[in-house]
Protein backbone atom coordinates (compact mmCIF):
# COMPACT_ATOMS: atom_id res chain seq x y z
CA UNK A 1 0.00 0.00 0.00
CA UNK A 2 1.11 3.54 -0.69
CA UNK A 3 0.96 5.28 2.68
CA UNK A 4 1.29 8.94 3.70
CA UNK A 5 1.53 10.41 7.23
CA UNK A 6 0.19 13.84 8.25
CA UNK A 7 0.97 15.78 11.43
CA UNK A 8 0.00 19.28 12.62
CA UNK A 9 3.55 20.65 12.77
CA UNK A 10 7.09 19.83 13.87
CA UNK A 11 7.95 22.96 15.87
CA UNK A 12 8.33 21.32 19.28
CA UNK A 13 9.54 17.90 20.42
CA UNK A 14 6.85 16.25 22.49
CA UNK A 15 4.82 13.09 22.82
CA UNK A 16 2.87 13.62 19.59
CA UNK A 17 6.09 14.10 17.62
CA UNK A 18 7.63 10.97 19.15
CA UNK A 19 4.52 9.10 18.04
CA UNK A 20 4.90 10.33 14.44
CA UNK A 21 8.61 9.48 14.46
CA UNK A 22 7.74 5.88 15.33
CA UNK A 23 5.07 5.80 12.62
CA UNK A 24 7.74 7.02 10.21
CA UNK A 25 10.02 4.15 11.28
CA UNK A 26 7.18 1.63 10.99
CA UNK A 27 6.26 2.78 7.48
CA UNK A 28 9.65 3.91 6.10
CA UNK A 29 8.41 4.69 2.58
CA UNK A 30 5.68 7.08 3.73
CA UNK A 31 6.18 10.82 3.09
CA UNK A 32 5.25 13.10 6.02
CA UNK A 33 3.02 16.10 5.37
CA UNK A 34 3.05 18.94 7.88
CA UNK A 35 2.44 22.68 8.07
CA UNK A 36 5.92 23.75 9.19
CA UNK A 37 9.21 22.49 10.63
CA UNK A 38 11.83 23.37 13.18
CA UNK A 39 15.12 21.90 11.98
CA UNK A 40 16.24 20.98 15.50
CA UNK A 41 13.01 19.04 16.04
CA UNK A 42 13.55 17.23 12.73
CA UNK A 43 17.02 16.19 13.94
CA UNK A 44 15.58 14.86 17.19
CA UNK A 45 12.96 12.88 15.28
CA UNK A 46 15.69 11.10 13.25
CA UNK A 47 13.39 11.31 10.22
CA UNK A 48 15.21 12.07 6.97
CA UNK A 49 14.63 15.71 6.04
CA UNK A 50 13.68 14.86 2.45
CA UNK A 51 10.68 12.82 3.63
CA UNK A 52 8.86 15.98 4.77
CA UNK A 53 6.39 17.80 2.54
CA UNK A 54 5.56 21.18 4.06
CA UNK A 55 3.06 23.95 3.36
CA UNK A 56 3.71 27.50 2.15
CA UNK A 57 3.82 28.63 5.80
CA UNK A 58 7.13 26.80 6.23
CA UNK A 59 8.66 28.96 3.51
CA UNK A 60 7.89 32.28 5.24
CA UNK A 61 11.03 34.11 6.47
CA UNK A 62 9.51 34.85 9.88
CA UNK A 63 7.46 31.68 10.19
CA UNK A 64 8.05 31.28 13.91
CA UNK A 65 6.84 34.80 14.64
CA UNK A 66 3.78 34.76 12.34
CA UNK A 67 2.73 31.16 13.03
CA UNK A 68 0.06 32.06 15.59
CA UNK A 69 -1.12 35.08 13.60
CA UNK A 70 -1.93 32.76 10.68
CA UNK A 71 -3.83 30.33 12.90
CA UNK A 72 -7.13 30.86 11.07
CA UNK A 73 -5.58 29.82 7.76
CA UNK A 74 -4.52 26.35 8.86
CA UNK A 75 -7.73 24.68 7.66
CA UNK A 76 -6.90 25.91 4.15
CA UNK A 77 -3.30 24.69 4.55
CA UNK A 78 -4.29 21.11 5.38
CA UNK A 79 -7.13 20.98 2.87
CA UNK A 80 -4.60 21.99 0.22
CA UNK A 81 -2.36 18.92 0.52
CA UNK A 82 -2.66 16.46 -2.38
CA UNK A 83 -2.85 12.74 -1.59
CA UNK A 84 -3.48 11.51 -5.14
CA UNK A 85 -2.35 7.92 -5.54
CA UNK A 86 -2.28 7.17 -1.80
CA UNK A 87 -4.04 4.04 -0.59
CA UNK A 88 -3.85 5.04 3.08
CA UNK A 89 -3.28 8.33 4.91
CA UNK A 90 -2.58 8.31 8.65
CA UNK A 91 -3.13 11.68 10.31
CA UNK A 92 -1.88 12.54 13.79
CA UNK A 93 -3.89 15.47 15.05
CA UNK A 94 -4.39 17.70 18.06
CA UNK A 95 -5.47 20.68 15.96
CA UNK A 96 -5.86 20.54 12.17
CA UNK A 97 -4.28 17.46 10.54
CA UNK A 98 -7.49 15.40 10.63
CA UNK A 99 -9.07 18.00 8.32
CA UNK A 100 -7.27 16.83 5.19
CA UNK A 101 -9.40 15.95 2.17
CA UNK A 102 -8.83 12.59 0.49
CA UNK A 103 -10.43 10.91 -2.51
CA UNK A 104 -13.05 8.12 -2.12
CA UNK A 105 -10.33 5.59 -3.05
CA UNK A 106 -8.04 6.67 -0.21
CA UNK A 107 -8.58 5.35 3.32
CA UNK A 108 -7.98 8.03 5.96
CA UNK A 109 -7.42 6.95 9.56
CA UNK A 110 -7.03 9.75 12.10
CA UNK A 111 -5.18 9.31 15.38
CA UNK A 112 -6.63 12.04 17.59
CA UNK A 113 -4.53 13.22 20.51
CA UNK A 114 -7.50 15.44 21.37
CA UNK A 115 -10.03 17.69 19.65
CA UNK A 116 -8.35 21.08 20.03
CA UNK A 117 -8.98 22.61 23.46
CA UNK A 118 -8.72 26.09 21.97
CA UNK A 119 -11.93 25.43 20.01
CA UNK A 120 -13.96 23.37 22.45
CA UNK A 121 -12.71 24.17 25.96
CA UNK A 122 -11.80 27.85 25.78
CA UNK A 123 -12.04 28.47 29.52
CA UNK A 124 -9.39 25.85 30.26
CA UNK A 125 -7.23 26.68 27.24
CA UNK A 126 -7.09 30.47 27.68
CA UNK A 127 -7.28 30.45 31.48
CA UNK A 128 -8.59 33.05 33.89
CA UNK A 129 -5.79 35.59 33.59
CA UNK A 130 -6.54 39.06 32.21
CA UNK A 131 -4.56 38.23 29.05
CA UNK A 132 -6.39 34.94 28.59
CA UNK A 133 -9.82 36.52 28.98
CA UNK A 134 -8.93 39.27 26.51
CA UNK A 135 -7.71 36.76 23.93
CA UNK A 136 -10.85 34.66 24.31
CA UNK A 137 -13.04 37.74 23.78
CA UNK A 138 -11.06 39.02 20.79
CA UNK A 139 -11.06 35.60 19.11
CA UNK A 140 -14.66 34.65 19.90
CA UNK A 141 -16.01 35.03 16.33
CA UNK A 142 -13.01 33.35 14.76
CA UNK A 143 -13.20 30.43 17.21
CA UNK A 144 -16.90 30.02 16.49
CA UNK A 145 -16.15 29.61 12.77
CA UNK A 146 -13.26 27.25 13.49
CA UNK A 147 -15.52 25.07 15.65
CA UNK A 148 -17.84 24.64 12.67
CA UNK A 149 -14.87 23.74 10.47
CA UNK A 150 -13.58 21.31 13.09
CA UNK A 151 -16.92 19.53 13.29
CA UNK A 152 -16.97 19.15 9.50
CA UNK A 153 -13.32 18.04 9.48
CA UNK A 154 -14.16 15.41 12.10
CA UNK A 155 -16.53 13.75 9.62
CA UNK A 156 -13.81 13.24 6.98
CA UNK A 157 -11.69 10.36 8.36
CA UNK A 158 -12.90 6.84 7.57
CA UNK A 159 -11.65 5.63 10.94
CA UNK A 160 -10.99 7.51 14.19
CA UNK A 161 -8.67 6.46 17.00
CA UNK A 162 -8.56 8.41 20.26
CA UNK A 163 -5.54 8.19 22.54
CA UNK A 164 -7.66 7.58 25.66
CA UNK A 165 -11.23 7.08 26.84
CA UNK A 166 -11.31 10.78 27.66
CA UNK A 167 -10.47 11.71 24.07
CA UNK A 168 -12.94 9.19 22.66
CA UNK A 169 -15.70 10.77 24.76
CA UNK A 170 -14.74 14.24 23.48
CA UNK A 171 -14.82 13.02 19.89
CA UNK A 172 -18.32 11.68 20.52
CA UNK A 173 -19.48 14.93 22.10
CA UNK A 174 -17.94 17.40 19.67
CA UNK A 175 -17.97 15.51 16.36
CA UNK A 176 -20.78 13.00 16.99
CA UNK A 177 -18.47 10.20 15.83
CA UNK A 178 -17.58 6.88 17.38
CA UNK A 179 -13.86 6.30 17.92
CA UNK A 180 -11.73 3.46 19.22
CA UNK A 181 -9.29 3.81 22.13
CA UNK A 182 -5.69 3.40 20.96
CA UNK A 183 -3.21 4.28 23.69
CA UNK A 184 0.03 6.06 22.79
CA UNK A 185 3.36 4.60 23.80
CA UNK A 186 6.08 5.60 26.22
CA UNK A 187 9.61 5.48 24.82
CA UNK A 188 11.15 3.62 27.73
CA UNK A 189 14.59 3.55 26.08
CA UNK A 190 14.92 7.22 27.07
CA UNK A 191 14.94 6.23 30.73
CA UNK A 192 17.58 3.51 30.65
CA UNK A 193 20.40 6.04 31.09
CA UNK A 194 20.61 8.57 33.87
CA UNK A 195 22.83 11.57 34.44
CA UNK A 196 23.38 13.16 37.82
CA UNK A 197 22.32 16.79 38.07
CA UNK A 198 24.80 19.53 38.96
CA UNK A 199 22.79 20.87 41.91
CA UNK A 200 22.36 19.34 45.36
CA UNK A 201 19.20 17.34 45.94
CA UNK A 202 17.27 17.27 49.21
CA UNK A 203 16.91 13.91 50.92
CA UNK A 204 13.22 13.82 50.07
CA UNK A 205 11.46 15.75 47.32
CA UNK A 206 8.46 15.60 45.05
CA UNK A 207 8.63 16.40 41.36
CA UNK A 208 6.54 17.96 38.58
CA UNK A 209 7.45 17.39 34.91
CA UNK A 210 5.42 19.65 32.66
CA UNK A 211 5.26 22.51 30.20
CA UNK A 212 4.59 25.61 32.28
CA UNK A 213 1.28 26.77 30.88
CA UNK A 214 -1.73 27.92 32.84
CA UNK A 215 -4.11 25.01 32.29
CA UNK A 216 -1.53 22.51 33.63
CA UNK A 217 -2.34 23.90 37.14
CA UNK A 218 1.23 24.00 38.41
CA UNK A 219 0.08 27.00 40.48
CA UNK A 220 -2.06 24.61 42.54
CA UNK A 221 1.00 22.48 43.35
CA UNK A 222 3.05 25.54 44.30
CA UNK A 223 0.37 26.83 46.65
CA UNK A 224 0.02 23.41 48.27
CA UNK A 225 3.79 23.04 48.80
CA UNK A 226 4.07 26.62 50.06
CA UNK A 227 1.58 25.59 52.72
CA UNK A 228 3.27 22.36 53.84
CA UNK A 229 6.92 23.34 53.23
CA UNK A 230 8.00 20.07 51.63
CA UNK A 231 10.60 20.16 48.86
CA UNK A 232 9.35 20.39 45.28
CA UNK A 233 11.32 20.33 42.03
CA UNK A 234 9.57 21.62 38.89
CA UNK A 235 11.08 20.43 35.59
CA UNK A 236 10.08 22.25 32.43
CA UNK A 237 9.63 25.67 30.90
CA UNK A 238 6.88 27.70 29.30
CA UNK A 239 5.05 31.03 29.14
CA UNK A 240 3.68 30.75 32.70
CA UNK A 241 7.12 30.35 34.30
CA UNK A 242 7.55 33.94 35.46
CA UNK A 243 4.19 34.00 37.24
CA UNK A 244 4.80 30.62 38.84
CA UNK A 245 8.27 31.57 40.09
CA UNK A 246 6.85 34.70 41.69
CA UNK A 247 4.46 32.52 43.71
CA UNK A 248 7.00 29.93 44.89
CA UNK A 249 8.58 29.71 48.31
CA UNK A 250 12.21 28.79 49.03
CA UNK A 251 11.30 25.08 49.25
CA UNK A 252 10.49 25.03 45.51
CA UNK A 253 13.11 24.75 42.74
CA UNK A 254 12.66 25.41 39.01
CA UNK A 255 15.15 23.59 36.78
CA UNK A 256 13.95 24.63 33.32
CA UNK A 257 14.43 22.04 30.56
CA UNK A 258 16.92 19.28 31.38
CA UNK A 259 18.67 16.55 29.44
CA UNK A 260 16.71 13.30 29.31
CA UNK A 261 19.25 11.51 31.52
CA UNK A 262 18.89 14.24 34.16
CA UNK A 263 15.09 13.99 34.11
CA UNK A 264 15.46 10.23 34.60
CA UNK A 265 17.80 10.80 37.56
CA UNK A 266 15.36 13.20 39.24
CA UNK A 267 12.38 10.91 38.63
CA UNK A 268 14.15 7.84 39.99
CA UNK A 269 15.08 9.61 43.21
CA UNK A 270 11.78 11.44 43.79
CA UNK A 271 9.23 10.50 46.43
CA UNK A 272 6.39 10.93 43.93
CA UNK A 273 5.40 12.69 40.74
CA UNK A 274 2.66 15.28 41.20
CA UNK A 275 0.14 15.33 38.34
CA UNK A 276 -2.36 18.14 39.09
CA UNK A 277 -4.06 18.64 35.71
CA UNK A 278 -6.79 16.93 33.74
CA UNK A 279 -4.88 15.43 30.82
CA UNK A 280 -6.15 13.57 27.79
CA UNK A 281 -3.65 10.79 28.52
CA UNK A 282 -0.81 12.04 30.70
CA UNK A 283 2.47 10.59 29.46
CA UNK A 284 4.47 11.55 32.58
CA UNK A 285 2.52 9.08 34.74
CA UNK A 286 3.77 5.85 33.08
CA UNK A 287 7.17 7.51 32.61
CA UNK A 288 7.45 8.05 36.37
CA UNK A 289 6.21 4.51 37.06
CA UNK A 290 8.87 3.08 34.73
CA UNK A 291 11.46 4.95 36.80
CA UNK A 292 10.08 3.26 39.91
CA UNK A 293 8.25 6.34 41.17
CA UNK A 294 4.57 6.40 42.18
CA UNK A 295 2.28 9.36 41.44
CA UNK A 296 -0.18 11.66 43.14
CA UNK A 297 -2.73 12.53 40.46
CA UNK A 298 -5.91 14.54 40.05
CA UNK A 299 -8.71 11.99 39.61
CA UNK A 300 -9.91 13.10 36.19
CA UNK A 301 -9.05 12.47 32.54
CA UNK A 302 -6.38 10.07 31.38
CA UNK A 303 -4.98 9.54 34.89
CA UNK A 304 -7.97 7.29 35.59
CA UNK A 305 -6.63 4.95 32.88
CA UNK A 306 -2.93 5.07 33.76
CA UNK A 307 -2.99 5.05 37.59
CA UNK A 308 -3.98 1.98 39.59
CA UNK A 309 -5.03 3.45 42.91
CA UNK A 310 -2.92 2.34 45.90
CA UNK A 311 -0.86 0.16 43.56
CA UNK A 312 0.92 2.69 41.32
CA UNK A 313 -0.20 5.94 42.92
CA UNK A 314 -3.00 7.75 44.70
CA UNK A 315 -5.65 10.26 43.62
CA UNK A 316 -6.85 13.55 45.01
CA UNK A 317 -10.49 14.07 44.11
CA UNK A 318 -10.86 17.83 43.88
CA UNK A 319 -8.55 20.31 42.17
CA UNK A 320 -8.07 22.28 45.39
CA UNK A 321 -5.11 23.19 47.57
CA UNK A 322 -6.51 21.37 50.61
CA UNK A 323 -7.16 18.12 48.71
CA UNK A 324 -3.64 18.10 47.29
CA UNK A 325 -2.10 18.99 50.67
CA UNK A 326 -3.93 16.07 52.31
CA UNK A 327 -2.74 13.69 49.59
CA UNK A 328 0.91 14.79 49.90
CA UNK A 329 0.95 14.74 53.71
CA UNK A 330 -0.58 11.25 53.87
CA UNK A 331 1.56 9.82 51.07
CA UNK A 332 3.82 6.87 51.91
CA UNK A 333 6.19 5.74 49.15
CA UNK A 334 7.19 2.59 51.04
CA UNK A 335 3.85 0.89 50.39
CA UNK A 336 4.46 0.85 46.63
CA UNK A 337 6.26 -2.03 44.94
CA UNK A 338 8.75 -1.07 42.22
CA UNK A 339 7.96 -4.13 40.11
CA UNK A 340 4.25 -3.22 40.11
CA UNK A 341 5.09 0.30 38.98
CA UNK A 342 7.24 -0.90 36.08
CA UNK A 343 4.68 -3.53 35.06
CA UNK A 344 1.98 -0.85 34.92
CA UNK A 345 4.16 1.38 32.74
CA UNK A 346 4.86 -1.41 30.28
CA UNK A 347 1.18 -1.55 29.35
CA UNK A 348 2.10 1.40 27.13
CA UNK A 349 5.14 0.01 25.32
CA UNK A 350 6.36 1.06 21.89
CA UNK A 351 6.18 -2.55 20.69
CA UNK A 352 2.46 -2.80 21.48
CA UNK A 353 1.83 0.50 19.68
CA UNK A 354 3.74 -0.52 16.55
CA UNK A 355 2.22 -4.01 16.41
CA UNK A 356 -1.30 -2.61 16.55
CA UNK A 357 -0.58 -0.26 13.63
CA UNK A 358 0.92 -3.10 11.59
CA UNK A 359 -2.07 -5.33 12.28
CA UNK A 360 -4.46 -2.55 11.24
CA UNK A 361 -2.62 -1.85 7.98
CA UNK A 362 -2.27 -5.59 7.20
CA UNK A 363 -6.00 -6.11 7.69
CA UNK A 364 -6.78 -3.08 5.53
CA UNK A 365 -4.53 -4.30 2.73
CA UNK A 366 -6.24 -7.70 2.72
CA UNK A 367 -9.75 -6.23 2.55
CA UNK A 368 -9.08 -3.43 0.06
Amino acid sequence: MKIAIVHDDFVQWGGAERLVAVLAQTFPSAPIYTSMLNEEVVKKSKIARDRFITSWIDKLPLKKAVNKLLFGLYPVVFEGFDFSGCDLVISSSARFAHGIITSPDTHHVAYINSPFRGFWDTKTYFGDSVKGKMLKTLLAKKLSKLRIWDYVAGQRPDKLFGNSKTVVSRIKKYWRRDAEVFYPFVDFDRFDNEEKVSFDLPKEYFVVVSRLIEWKRIDLVIEAFNKIGKKLIIIGDGPDKKRLMSMAGENIMFTGFLLEGQVTYLLKNATALIHPQKEDFGMTIPEANYCGTPVIAFAKGGALETVKEDETGIFFQNQTIDDLVNAVVSFNKDKFNKDDLIKNAKRFSKEMFVNRWREYVDLLSKTS
